[in-house]
């Protein structure tokens, strides 16, 4: 099909004005506007120029020869498909041609962005495309989730969640990891930030032109032909090195005395491009075989999958087989292709409390946090939330109504709102007690054990042993609360509860790969330097640029970085700490874009623009932090080194797209590792329900505990005093030296 689609597409190239050079219609309307000017002019003139006779007269024939030759070539495609018809006598039927004039309209409209004809096509051959397993209609749906997803300056993604809840939401069980992706991608609007994000592949032309071959490719089998034209595609294998390798193979063989015995395979290996691999082929990894019909893959209760013949030889008595990736005897043994979808560990309703109906559980526009997506495309119809806890009884109503709005609405549509834990304990039916309780309420309001900001002792007290997943930074307390939060960590791991917190930059696969480098060569850490400068524009919420509220931007925000300092450098020796600071009323201190107005704010509970510390661990290492309240926009630039002995890791735009610099001993120069499609929120759920589970196959779990958070806040708050001292000592300083 390939050869007669591109001769149509010429000739509808040559008829529409796309081809290079001047068209037939463009030749026309030169000569027609050349006509209009002369007459203009002869009117205002009153007369008629000879010269400008025969100008016309030469315009007019250049015109005609451009037209004929443009004919000449419409006329010579065309009959290629004559001459083509001619010679192979070949009678193509009337319903035929319509057919294919039909594929060929659809393409056009696909070409300009119109899926309506494509849909319409689809519907009447829906039975068909179900059959198949065709994924045409959800990528149909897709591009133009897509197309009004980009369509709005400043974005408003209003018009594509409703496109996607109306027509991308009977897809999800289907395609749910694109699900996901294509939800996620929102939180890196608009188009400059998409394209340097994990999904930067959603933003590229390439999505939707690749519709007109999967159509054609559906179209096609619909009529019982192959999109690709038989005898070419057996003369592009044939030709380009299949005949010449097996002719040097049957050589070989013979000089070996050797005979090619398999009537259904060949004796070697021919390398093919994707678009002629018609089938999956399964190798086994013990025997090292291809499977055949008589020795198909068979699937083991564990999950993996080897060669009948190689099981038969790992079988015991009674049809028992121990598995050569895991230590799992299997009693159950079926043809792969004879199995249903089996359900990995973890079945059924997974019930979810929510505490907390704010940004980090429901999403804002100034980040990508937000936990009840994930959950969501963790779960999938598993997932029921029993209950969502706030005081603020509105938010949490009106979050649960876009919720209900989407194709979520089975996890969300008997949820009980509630002011309280024991709100929610009083409405709770026995089958709806947690699985997990998310804890997302702010952090002023817990991490410690009095009354009123004790959430976690309560969930402790009420539902003894459900797991718990504590967004950071666990509380914003003054320090001499500190002890308060060592007891609750204390509490939670002596009952043994499940426990992670939300410090999701552990889970990235760049610090993954960054902290097996250090392991594998035996390393140790030498120095870590942090850098994180926050794009301030884009914070709107005036409790974050009060102190007193968010306990500065060290501890609400920082607090990443300095947990993933003590990630590599390990324990920090609390007595080393020193930190100066840049604040707001400094010269150098006066920003410009700010979208909150700051005289609301106490003078004295204002946060500082800078803040550069650096400490000692207790290895003898040394670390360093430097947060900036700088950047306008919407992307933050944020950097992390790690040195060691010949080593240096530096880690770039953990944010967006991370990007991993790696030096090593005996080369100067760095090599880069780029993690794109890596959602560390996701991970870290990921990672949460997989250990209540007891799935062992995403080592490592949960990287963060309570008590290890603990210590990230200690950390935090050492250097926000530290900044205070040396304040206060720069002031009484000057203020001494202005009394002498």
């Amino acid at each position: 099909m390939d050869g007669p689609l591109r001769e149509l597409g010429k000739l509808e190239t040559l008829s529409s004005g796309r081809s290079k050079g001047t068209t037939i219609q463009g030749s026309l309307d030169s000569l027609l506007k050349s006509l209009h000017e002369a007459k203009d002019e002869i009117a205002a003139k009153g007369g008629v120029d000879p010269s400008q006779l025969r100008d016309l007269s030469q315009a007019a024939e250049g015109r005609k020869k451009e037209i004929e030759d443009k004919q000449k070539e419409v006329y010579s495609s065309m009959s290629k498909f004559e001459t083509f018809l001619d010679e192979s006598g070949v009678e193509i039927p009337p319903k035929l041609r319509g057919q294919f004039v039909e594929l060929h309209e659809i393409l056009t409209a696909l070409r300009n962005q119109n899926i309506g004809p494509a849909l319409e096509w689809a519907s009447r051959y829906h039975q068909f495309l179900q059959s198949r397993g065709s994924p045409l209609v959800f990528f149909l749906h897709r591009s133009q989730y897509i197309r009004l997803l980009l369509s709005t300056h400043p974005p408003d993604p209003e018009a594509a969640i409703a496109y996607a809840n109306k027509h991308l939401g009977p897809f999800h069980d289907e395609h749910e990891a694109e699900f996901r992706r294509l939800m996620a991608c929102i939180a890196y609007l608009p188009l400059p930030k998409l394209q340097r994000s994990p999904y930067q592949d959603l933003a590229q032309p390439q999505l939707h032109f690749d519709l007109e071959a999967l159509f054609a490719k559906e179209y096609c089998a619909t009529l019982g032909m192959s999109r690709q034209v038989p005898l070419r595609v057996v003369g592009d294998i044939g030709g380009g090195g299949a005949l010449a390798r097996i002719e040097k193979g049957k050589k070989v063989m013979k000089d070996r005395k050797s005979e090619w015995a398999q009537s259904d395979e060949l004796p070697i290996e021919l390398p093919l491009p994707p678009e002629n691999r018609y089938h999956s082929i399964f190798a086994c990894l013990v025997s090292k075989e291809q499977s055949t019909e008589h020795n198909p893959p068979m699937m083991l209760e564990c999950g993996h999958v080897i060669s009948k013949d190689s099981l038969s030889k790992l079988n015991k008595s009674a049809g028992r087989a121990k598995c050569p990736y895991c230590p799992r005897e299997t009693t159950n043994l079926v043809p792969m292709d004879k199995t249903e979808a089996r359900r990995l560990p973890g079945h059924g309703e997974f019930n979810v409390l929510f505490v907390g109906a704010g940004n980090i559980m429901f999403g804002s526009p100034e980040g990508p946090w937000n936990h009840s997506f994930r959950l969501e495309h963790k779960l999938g119809p598993r997932l029921k939330v029993v209950g969502l806890i706030d005081p603020n009884i509105e938010r949490a109503a009106a979050a649960l109504e876009k919720k209900c709005e989407s194709f979520v609405v089975t996890a969300y549509q008997d949820t009980h709102i509630c002011k309280t834990l024991a709100d929610f304990i009083r409405v709770m039916s026995p089958e709806e007690k947690p699985h997990a309780v998310i804890v997302g309420s702010p952090p002023m309001f817990r991490g410690i054990l009095q009354k009123g900001r004790d959430i976690e002792a309560q969930i402790l007290e009420h539902f003894p042993g459900v797991p718990l997943f504590v967004e950071k930074p666990i509380t914003t307390g003054p320090l001499e609360e500190l002890s308060e939060t060592y007891q609750l960590a204390k509490r939670i791991s002596d009952s043994k509860t499940i426990c992670s917190v939300g410090y999701m930059l552990r889970y990235l696969k760049a610090v993954q790969t960054m902290k097996k480098i250090l392991e594998d060569n035996k390393l140790t850490v030498m120095c870590t330097i942090a850098r994180y400068a926050c794009a301030y524009e884009a914070i709107a919420k005036p409790d974050w640029w009060d102190k007193s509220k968010s306990a500065g931007p060290i501890i609400e925000q920082g607090t990443h970085f300095c947990d993933l300092s003590r990630y590599f450098g390990g324990e920090v020796d609390i007595s080393t700490v020193e930190a100066h600071s840049l604040e707001w009323d400094e010269n150098a201190g006066k920003l410009g874009k700010m979208t909150i107005d700051e005289s609301q704010i106490p003078p004295e509970n204002r946060i500082p623009r800078v803040t550069s510390a650096t400490w000692k661990y207790e290895s003898g290492a040394v670390g360093s932090l430097s947060h900036v309240v700088a950047l306008q926009g919407t992307l933050y630039s944020c950097e992390l080194e790690v040195f060691a002995d010949g080593y240096q890791l530096k880690l770039v735009n953990p944010y967006s797209t991370p990007v991993l610099y790696i030096r090593r001993p005996g080369d100067d120069n760095e090599t880069s590792m780029t993690f794109s499609d890596d959602d560390p929120f996701f991970s870290e759920i990921s990672h949460f329900i997989d250990t209540i589970e007891e799935r062992e196959e995403n080592e490592p779990k949960i990287l963060s505990s309570f008590d290890d958070a603990a210590r990230s806040y200690e950390l935090t708050w050492a250097i926000r005093h530290a900044t205070e001292r040396s304040r206060a000592r720069a002031l009484a300083a000057k203020n001494t030296s202005r009394l002498l």
